[in-house]
């Protein structure tokens, strides 16, 4: 018998099985979140980097909490195994909720259990950018075949390191959603970017010879 998930109750099945399952199983196919913060000069300050990410075939999930406070490098890296719900987005001391899709998430990692703690909220400051799905193959294996959704925001909360705290009013910065397969050690290129100036973001990804320059309209 398939095992059943919270999730499965709601109405969002693209294949005909439970949640979990994907259409190619992969051991490089997940499903991630990537945030980052910055000042609005971008030249100097600190950097605060969250990630969430989930591994079908694995069976897992894990979240990065990295940046770079008052000149040092900060790092941390907590995982969990699916359990009875493999779609909330919670992995230890880190939760991400969408408070309002495509406009506000709220990013929180308690301070008592990780190096960097923090309590952040994103406020889209462009339209969702969904990018073409991308492929790539070496003969029949798949390399990447993934979908993206980039976009622009501004943060505020706060974000603490060794028992200090940091105000964060309004800084820029950036959100993306991929999911799907991307083995990173046999991409011959990949490089991502995302400028941000005062009206929007320019995002030029760089994979193989493949060039991608998007700019996410305004709100």
């Amino acid at each position: 018998m398939p095992r059943l998930t919270p999730a499965d109750e709601m109405l969002v099945h693209q294949i005909p099985e439970p949640l979990p399952n994907v259409a190619v199983h992969h051991e490089h196919w997940r499903e991630s979140y990537f945030f980052v913060c910055h000042p609005r000069s971008g030249s100097d300050g600190d950097v605060v980097i969250l990630t969430m990410a989930t591994y079908p075939a694995r069976s897992t999930m894990d979240s990065f909490q990295m940046g770079r406070i008052s000149g040092v490098n900060v790092f941390a890296l907590h995982d969990r195994p699916y359990g009875d719900d493999p779609h909330a987005p919670a992995v230890g001391p880190v939760t991400v909720e969408i408070v309002e899709p495509y406009r506000t998430v709220r990013l929180r990692v308690d301070p008592e259990e990780t190096p960097l703690g923090l309590d952040l909220t994103f406020t889209a400051r462009t339209a969702a950018h969904g990018l073409r799905r991308g492929t790539m193959k070496h003969g029949h294996e798949i390399i990447w075949d993934q979908s993206h959704m980039i976009q622009a925001g501004s943060y505020s909360g706060w974000y603490s390191q060794d028992g200090t705290t940091y105000e964060v009013d309004e800084w820029w910065g950036q959100r993306d959603h991929s999911w799907g397969i991307r083995d990173h050690a046999r991409c011959p290129m990949w490089m991502w970017l995302a400028l941000q100036v005062p009206d929007g973001m320019l995002s030029p990804m760089l994979m193989t010879a493949r060039h991608l320059a998007k700019r996410a309209p305004s709100l």
